[in-house]
């Protein structure tokens, strides 16, 4: 009994030597860095670390929430230490999944030094951004339905805080769990009951963290509201399409809209409708309040309920409209399934950009390392990563297609790597669908493909290994 104390003692400080070495390895981009990274939303959710009551319309709190518990608003260095602890500590649970406990340690280093060089992980577990939470969430579901022991209930209170960081990951969520549970009932691994109950509990997580979304609105006086920008996006969304202007062209003699004047003028991006000043929802905004000095949040809400709500609601009400905006989202579901580059969205931002305010304002000693990061003094060159990115998610498909063919894996292995294909594609569907095309939306849950990846190649050499020495005896 003292040996076996004692050598669990051993295996839980080697664990521990594991996280903190792996935590720093993937931290690695930040360090050479010199600071973690930036895109330029990372302004706003900065804005929501340390003023708890100033939440940007456009955004939920969770991400500003878990930033201010993890870094007592102190530095922003333990933010990027907690996202690649988490980030190892999902890989080495679910490798554990599918193989020995004695070999889950050398195959979690290698998979960690794998996705390190050549996945897209480590850049965005070091950017200050929620983006990294969605394949968190991913992994976390799967972890839940595969677990039989007291910690899948663990999982589940981690999923409440993650699911909360970005409203794009609530519909990836429930159509993942979807997923999840239609091939863990396909493949006979959980019964009809269980998968069942698992699948209303996730749900009733997801509510909770809608209502608790809500709630905070209402606590900051902006009513009982989920999203007060979900309209302007979606708006967005349907002028990038071109259904806008249709839309328009169709109604705006019987049921003008403010946006009519500008039908022929319309963004070709989701992005420049919303943010371009010269843009037709900018103008519509300048016209309606006629000079006079507008809050942010009045100018939100007006575009949001006045301008772009009736247009939705009339699109996604009017079957005509409504089987075109599918099909553009089927449409650009597939493009952006496919937007794998890494690095969009970290350029330089150096003085007077979106996140130098709230770091001079708020941790200040921290500004000559943010201003003098490899980031903001010359260009990170994303060239070299990308074609090794490409390169090893086309040897990814390869493995897959092998393993397919091959037909030897288990149905636990076969489920994990259909689920991740899945909710990998959800990501492209609700992103293109609900916002944009980008590769900074698609990218950040390719690493997954990877990960999968990995495990079918080990598992395979593995049962060559095995079969080659069952032969030889």
């Amino acid at each position: 009994m003292i040996n076996d104390s004692i050598q669990k003692w051993s295996f839980d400080k080697r664990l521990l030597f594991q996280f903190l070495f792996t935590t720093v390895l993937l931290s690695i981009p930040a360090l050479y860095n010199k600071y973690p990274l930036f895109v330029s939303d990372s302004g706003t959710y900065l804005v929501t670390l340390f003023d708890k009551r100033n939440v940007p319309m456009d955004r939920p709190f969770g991400y500003g929430f878990i930033m201010r518990f993890v870094s007592m608003k102190l530095s922003l260095w333990p933010i990027i230490l907690f996202q690649n602890l988490i980030a190892t500590i999902l890989i080495w649970k679910i490798i554990k999944r599918f193989f020995e406990v004695e070999k889950v340690i050398y195959i979690h280093m290698a998979v960690c030094s794998i996705l390190l060089l050549a996945s897209s992980l480590p850049w965005y577990s070091n950017q200050i951004m929620p983006d990294i939470f969605t394949p968190f969430i991913i992994l976390i579901l799967y972890l839940f339905f595969t677990s039989v022991s007291n910690y899948k209930w663990f999982y589940m209170g981690i999923l409440f805080f993650f699911v909360m960081t970005h409203f794009s990951n609530f519909p990836i969520l429930i159509f993942s769990t979807g997923t999840i549970a239609a091939l863990m009932y396909f493949f006979k691994i959980n019964t009809l009951k269980t998968t069942v109950l698992k699948s209303l509990v996730v749900c009733g997580v997801a509510i909770a963290g809608f209502v608790s979304i809500c709630l905070q609105s209402y606590v900051n006086n902006q009513g009982f509201v989920f999203s007060h920008s979900s309209d302007v996006f979606l708006t967005g969304r349907l002028s990038e399409t071109g259904l806008l202007k249709t839309y328009l062209q169709d109604q705006c003699a019987s049921a003008p809209s403010p946006l009519c004047r500008y039908t022929d003028s319309l963004s070709n991006s989701a992005a420049d409708f919303i943010w371009n000043d010269q843009s037709a929802l900018n103008k519509v905004s300048r016209t309606h309040f006629n000079g006079a000095q507008a809050t942010g949040e009045e100018k939100w809400h007006y575009l949001n309920n006045e301008v772009c709500k009736p247009v939705v609601k009339d699109i996604f009400t009017t079957p005509k409209y409504l089987s075109r905006f599918l099909y553009y989202g089927i449409r650009e579901s597939v493009i952006q399934f496919f937007q794998i580059n890494i690095g969009a969205g970290l350029s330089q931002y150096g003085y007077n950009s979106a996140p130098f305010w709230p770091i001079r304002d708020h941790v200040a000693a921290e500004l000559p390392a943010f201003l003098s990061s490899e980031q903001n003094t010359r260009h990170l060159d994303f060239d070299l990563l990308n074609v090794i990115n490409y390169v090893v998610l086309l040897l990814s498909v390869c493995i897959f297609w092998f393993a397919c063919i091959q037909n030897q894996l288990s149905k636990e292995l076969k489920v994990f790597c259909l689920f991740i294909v899945f909710s990998i594609y959800w990501n492209a569907f609700f992103t293109a669908a609900l916002a944009n095309v980008y590769d900074r939306l698609q990218a950040r849950v390719t690493w997954l493909f990877v990960f999968a990846a990995i495990l079918i190649a080990v598992k395979m050499i593995q049962l060559y290994r095995e079969n080659k020495i069952s032969n030889v005896l």
